[in-house]
Protein backbone atom coordinates (compact mmCIF):
# COMPACT_ATOMS: atom_id res chain seq x y z
CA UNK A 1 0.00 0.00 0.00
CA UNK A 2 2.78 2.40 0.91
CA UNK A 3 4.73 1.78 -2.30
CA UNK A 4 1.58 2.12 -4.36
CA UNK A 5 0.69 5.48 -2.85
CA UNK A 6 4.16 7.01 -2.37
CA UNK A 7 6.43 4.95 -4.63
CA UNK A 8 8.21 7.94 -6.16
CA UNK A 9 9.14 9.16 -2.67
CA UNK A 10 10.25 5.76 -1.39
CA UNK A 11 13.76 5.30 -2.66
CA UNK A 12 14.33 1.86 -1.20
CA UNK A 13 12.77 -0.72 1.11
CA UNK A 14 14.67 -3.71 2.39
CA UNK A 15 14.31 -6.10 5.24
CA UNK A 16 14.22 -9.59 6.61
CA UNK A 17 10.97 -11.08 7.83
CA UNK A 18 10.18 -13.77 10.35
CA UNK A 19 7.36 -15.57 8.55
CA UNK A 20 5.06 -17.85 10.54
CA UNK A 21 5.74 -21.50 9.80
CA UNK A 22 9.19 -20.89 8.29
CA UNK A 23 12.36 -21.51 10.31
CA UNK A 24 14.39 -19.32 7.94
CA UNK A 25 14.00 -15.60 7.17
CA UNK A 26 12.57 -14.09 4.02
CA UNK A 27 14.37 -11.10 2.48
CA UNK A 28 12.32 -8.35 0.84
CA UNK A 29 13.56 -5.54 -1.38
CA UNK A 30 11.85 -2.76 -3.28
CA UNK A 31 12.84 0.37 -5.17
CA UNK A 32 10.12 2.98 -5.71
CA UNK A 33 7.17 1.14 -7.34
CA UNK A 34 9.23 -1.97 -8.15
CA UNK A 35 9.07 -4.79 -5.59
CA UNK A 36 11.36 -7.74 -6.19
CA UNK A 37 10.20 -11.29 -5.40
CA UNK A 38 10.91 -12.35 -1.81
CA UNK A 39 14.05 -14.43 -1.29
CA UNK A 40 14.10 -17.30 1.21
CA UNK A 41 17.45 -17.01 2.97
CA UNK A 42 19.55 -20.01 4.02
CA UNK A 43 19.80 -18.88 7.64
CA UNK A 44 19.34 -15.95 10.02
CA UNK A 45 22.36 -13.61 10.14
CA UNK A 46 22.35 -13.66 13.97
CA UNK A 47 20.28 -14.83 16.95
CA UNK A 48 17.75 -11.99 16.59
CA UNK A 49 14.65 -13.51 14.93
CA UNK A 50 12.60 -10.31 14.79
CA UNK A 51 11.40 -8.95 11.46
CA UNK A 52 13.28 -5.82 10.39
CA UNK A 53 12.40 -3.42 7.58
CA UNK A 54 14.26 -0.28 6.55
CA UNK A 55 12.74 2.52 4.47
CA UNK A 56 14.91 5.08 2.67
CA UNK A 57 12.57 7.90 1.70
CA UNK A 58 12.62 11.38 0.21
CA UNK A 59 10.38 13.84 2.01
CA UNK A 60 8.09 11.38 3.81
CA UNK A 61 7.48 11.88 7.48
CA UNK A 62 8.41 8.95 9.71
CA UNK A 63 5.05 9.19 11.50
CA UNK A 64 3.20 8.77 8.17
CA UNK A 65 5.21 5.64 7.34
CA UNK A 66 4.57 4.22 10.82
CA UNK A 67 0.83 4.95 10.56
CA UNK A 68 0.67 3.24 7.19
CA UNK A 69 2.37 0.13 8.58
CA UNK A 70 0.13 0.16 11.65
CA UNK A 71 -3.00 0.36 9.47
CA UNK A 72 -1.75 -2.57 7.39
CA UNK A 73 -1.04 -4.68 10.50
CA UNK A 74 -4.41 -3.77 12.02
CA UNK A 75 -6.25 -4.78 8.83
CA UNK A 76 -4.29 -8.05 8.77
CA UNK A 77 -5.18 -8.80 12.41
CA UNK A 78 -8.86 -8.06 11.77
CA UNK A 79 -8.97 -10.35 8.74
CA UNK A 80 -7.31 -13.18 10.69
CA UNK A 81 -9.76 -12.81 13.58
CA UNK A 82 -12.77 -13.47 11.34
CA UNK A 83 -13.83 -17.12 10.97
Amino acid sequence: MLLNRHGTRILRVKGILNVAGSPKPVAVHGVQHLVHPPVHMAAWPDDDRRSRVIFIVDGLDRIMVERSLSAFLYARECSQAQP
